[in-house]
């Protein structure tokens, strides 16, 4: 029995150790190398061999999980910028990039030092990369409206269809101030206060004095009398004035059957 434990103890022991001590592996930056071919032309049978020896290289690298990316670059050149004086102009041209991962410039140096290319004439310069900052977009301003909405319901399916279908004619007042028509689908349960609906509508008119139009996508569930309803502006349905337009409805039912909505949205600002 002692032996056992002494046993599972050194099996724990050994895992601790193990977990401890592992470090997590550090996260990868990006490098380019710049590659500058010296004056002196090389012979096909120093290409041949550079090209062998740098194609070896690269399947080591690329098995450490440096990702290399090379890029030859083409002899056409432009100067659209400053010009270079004569005397230096094209005496050591940049002839290939080597976009590479590394965990830091050091690194990525050691791996440049160990280029085949080295041994050809070349000159290498390492830089850390990073893509263009994408400038933040400042979130749209959510406005909030609330107002009273009629609606008509007209049946289009025979009573004992196994989903109803209604036609809606509906009338927004207030900062939205439009017409809408659409349709909805229904579905009743045997158990009294649940159901289900889907619907959409077609918004035509103002919304804060902007005209356009767009299309409200709805959703419900009543579930034993306690309801679920989400409606939503179907993305990128606005038009004209509205185009661009997010947002989600709430609508409610006064005991007195008056129907008021409240409407949370953005728009982007007039162009």
């Amino acid at each position: 029995m002692k032996t056992a434990l002494r046993t599972v103890c050194s099996a724990f022991c050994l895992l601790a150790f193990v977990v401890c001590s592992a470090q997590p592996a550090a996260p990868m930056k990006p490098f380019v190398v710049l590659f500058r071919q010296g004056p002196h032309p090389l012979t096909d049978a120093d290409k041949a061999r550079r090209q062998a020896a740098i194609s070896a290289w690269a399947r080591e690298q690329n098995s450490a999980g440096h990702k290399l990316e090379p890029r030859s670059l083409a002899p056409d050149v432009a100067h659209p910028g400053i010009t270079v004086p004569a005397e230096t102009s094209g005496l050591w041209p940049v002839t290939a990039l080597l976009f590479l991962e590394a965990t830091d410039l050091a690194e990525a140096t050691q791996i440049a030092a160990s280029h085949p290319a080295r041994d050809y004439n070349v000159s290498m310069e390492v830089r850390p990369w990073a893509p263009p900052a994408v400038p933040a977009v400042a979130p749209k301003p959510v406005a909030k409206i609330a107002g009273l909405f009629d609606v008509k319901m007209a049946p289009q399916s025979a009573p004992d269809a196994a989903v109803g279908r209604f036609t809606l004619d509906k009338q927004y007042h207030g900062d939205l101030e439009a017409a809408a028509a659409g349709e909805m689908l229904a579905g009743m349960t045997a158990t009294k206060g649940s159901a289900g609906y889907v619907a959409l509508e077609k918004v035509t008119g103002k919304l804060a004095g902007r005209t356009g139009t767009f299309y409200l996508q709805h959703t419900g569930t009543m579930n034993r009398g306690t309801p679920s309803l989400t409606i939503t502006v179907i993305p990128d349905s606005g038009t004209g004035e509205l185009t661009g337009l997010t947002g989600t409805m709430a609508v409610k039912i006064a005991p007195d059957g008056a129907h008021t909505y409240e409407f949370e949205y953005s728009l982007p600002d007039k162009s």
